[in-house]
């Protein structure tokens, strides 16, 4: 399993679906038999992993929208990708 990275272009597994709803998402994992809840930042997170942005681009955006400090967002979203990666909700690309 790849380690994500700045430059890499996570994309959601074509087998996970999610659905947003107004305090984030829910995601369901098929091969687990599980539905996981996603906060608001969470949620975008998945919906710009879509394998056309990298991860520093993701990280940027969320910079933006949540006017958090770039360093926290960074460490918080490269976590959280790799917690989808190893749950198979997206691909490290």
């Amino acid at each position: 399993m790849a380690s994500i990275t700045l430059v890499s272009r996570p994309k959601r597994h074509p087998q996970v679906r999610y659905t947003r709803v107004p305090e984030g998402a829910l995601v369901v994992l098929h091969e687990q038999g599980e539905l996981k809840t996603l906060n608001p930042v969470g949620a975008l997170i998945l919906d710009l992993s879509d394998g056309t942005r990298t991860v520093g681009e993701i990280v940027a955006r969320v910079t933006q929208e949540y006017k958090v400090p770039p360093a926290e967002a960074e460490a918080d979203a490269l976590a959280f990708l790799e917690e989808l990666n190893r749950n198979g909700v997206i691909d490290a690309g």
